[in-house]
């Protein structure tokens, strides 16, 4: 009896052992592993449609379904669709269906991701399972954050065993489409935007050039206009041929469209220019050339022929009020600063002194506008101012002026005198002017 129990007895722990080594073999042995699932953080623009990807990574093994819970704020996204990813390395992708569930959260959605790979298949590698879609809604504000939150992760291997997870939420950012500014570059453009284009055939050109930040990033579309009376390319991104061909304020505005359809118009109207012709010096003296005298050692203006000129402003273009600078004799120092200026070049000839014998002067005039602009106008050998007797106007005096006062005596026809011929300034050419010219010779 003794021998047969223990026969019995390893009859049964044999059996067992065979039994257990059987269901060894026949059981599944669990792939296990640990699994991240993470939504990417995305920067969008307003009112688009854009996807993400819904990735996997980590340690696993032979992933074959998920149930992923995601949680929506539909003030700012909505879910519009969940399509099938790709794992890399295995060519093959899940089948996907989602569900929504409602609102289990107030003012969001609550959608079941559910996917699966089919009996005993395993899927391996890392990368996207499932591709959501999303909309972005119109109440979305720059800079504005919402997030993407998943929860309730359920991930399992072929044999049905679970697979650890741990979740990455991802945020969804706004980056509206804006034309932030608008700079004004060009010929005469100065930093607060007001300066100068010449009106006409010879327009002077000056680029925009714009700062636009946000939307898709592609920027389809340019639009300018540039106020009126102007001319340019209004579809360039920075146009560099901009002209104007009238004065006045110019409003400019842009309009950019992205590849999502986003506009955005941005007005220059606190930094519209103001064009003005350039500014062009000018200006007119009256008369041209005068005659002085030496009386009582000092050189004096003639009766008849005056050396005192009135100079008259002609400048054109710039921003008013202007500010003038004359050199009436052209050695750089400032002679007037008025507008209108009269002066009596007798000064000059007394600044000699008693060998003075006439001379023309260069005549200069500067102008700064208001703005920025200055301009000058110089006229070579404008004012010819002479002394009575030289008769002949080559600035010396000598026996060739009593020549010609002789001839022009015997030659004149009615009134008609040769303007330095008068030397006694008395307002007649006769024989008392060879007289005076004799006079001032010898």
């Amino acid at each position: 009896m003794v021998k047969t129990g223990k026969c019995i007895i390893g009859i049964v722990l044999t059996l067992v052992l065979l039994l257990t080594m059987c269901l060894a073999t026949a059981l599944p042995v669990s792939a296990g592993g640990m699994a991240t699932v993470a939504i990417p953080n995305v920067t969008l623009d307003e009112d688009a449609s854009f996807t993400l990807p819904l990735n996997i990574s980590g340690s696993y093994s032979d992933l074959n379904a998920f149930n992923i819970d995601l949680v929506v704020d539909t003030d700012t996204l909505t879910l519009t669709g969940v399509t099938s990813g790709s794992l890399t390395g295995t060519g093959w992708t899940f089948l996907i269906s989602a569900r929504q569930t409602g609102g289990t959260y107030p003012g969001k959605d609550w959608w079941g991701i559910v996917g699966y790979a089919g009996p005993g298949i395993g899927v391996n590698g890392d990368g996207s399972i499932a591709t959501l879609a999303f909309t972005a809604n119109e109440t979305f504000t720059n800079g504005e954050n919402t997030a993407l939150n998943l929860e309730n992760c359920t991930l399992s291997d072929k044999n049905a065993d679970p697979i650890t997870s741990t979740l990455a939420d991802g945020t969804a950012t706004v980056d509206l489409l804006e034309v932030a500014a608008v700079d004004v570059d060009g010929d005469n453009i100065p930093a607060d935007n007001e300066g100068y284009v010449n009106p006409g055939a010879d327009a002077t050109t000056f680029t925009l050039t714009p700062t636009v930040t946000g939307g898709s990033g592609t920027y389809n579309t340019y639009a300018w206009t540039f106020g009126t009376d102007s001319s340019g390319t209004t579809a360039a991104v920075a146009p560099s041929d901009v002209t104007y061909s009238s004065n006045g304020t110019k409003t400019i505005t842009l309009t950019v469209t992205d590849s999502h359809g986003s506009t955005s118009t941005f007005s220059v109207g606190t930094i519209s220019a103001e064009i003005y012709a350039n500014l062009v010096a000018g200006f007119s003296g009256t008369p041209e050339k005068g005659i002085v005298k030496y009386v009582t050692d000092t050189w004096v203006s003639t009766t008849q022929h005056s050396s005192t000129v009135a100079f008259t402003d002609a400048t054109a273009g710039g921003k008013p009020a202007n500010t003038y600078s004359w050199d009436f004799n052209s050695d750089s120092t400032e002679d007037s600063a008025v507008a209108n200026p009269s002066k009596n070049f007798a000064d000059f000839a007394n600044a000699t002194g008693a060998g003075f014998e006439g001379a023309e002067y260069d005549v200069v005039l500067t102008v700064d506008d208001s703005l920025i602009a200055d301009d000058d106008e110089t006229k070579a050998d404008y004012i010819a101012i002479y002394v009575a007797g030289d008769v002949n106007g080559d600035f010396e005096l000598g026996a060739a002026d009593l020549t010609m006062i002789a001839r022009v005596i015997v030659l004149m026809e009615g009134d008609t005198y040769d303007f330095t011929s008068d030397t006694n300034d008395d307002g007649a050419i006769n024989a008392l002017d060879i007289t005076a010219t004799a006079l001032l010779v010898i």
